[in-house]
């Protein structure tokens, strides 16, 4: 008696068993699944809040702003802004152009890709990462 088909049969039989749990069915439901905002997909109230003022030592400025105790880091992320930091910004980060910046001091500062900003501060010498285009950055 011969026990390799036996053997073989069932072999095949269970790969045939494995490969049809791999395959799906296809459906054709008249419905559409429609998108929902969820949770991640829609602003925070409260995040909306922070802007323009400084929240656990960082500040991202899009309107006039004055700063009066200064902020770790901040991100002027706006056209034609001005801007008053008062204390020490640690960092100062510009994506705009036509800013006015006044600041007591910046200890590094990065305006890549910028044109025409204005920045003076007061204290002591920054730490200027870039510069941009045709931006002025002045010790008073």
């Amino acid at each position: 008696m011969k026990k390799t088909p036996i053997l073989t049969l069932i072999l095949g039989a269970a790969m045939i068993s494995a490969l049809a749990g791999c395959t799906t069915a296809a459906t054709t439901d008249a419905k559409a699944p429609t998108a929902s905002p969820t949770a991640s997909a829609t602003a925070s109230p409260k995040l909306l809040d922070h802007r323009n003022t400084c929240v656990d030592g960082v500040a991202t400025i899009t309107e006039d702003t004055t700063l009066e105790k200064g902020c770790d880091q901040v991100a002027i992320l706006a056209d034609d802004l001005k801007v008053t930091l008062g204390g020490t910004t640690k960092i100062l980060y510009i994506e705009g152009n036509g800013n006015t910046i006044k600041a007591d001091t910046i200890v590094a500062l990065n305006a890549a890709g910028t044109k025409n900003n204005t920045i003076t501060y007061t204290g002591a010498q920054t730490d200027v990462k870039d510069a941009g285009e045709s931006n002025t950055i002045t010790k008073k």
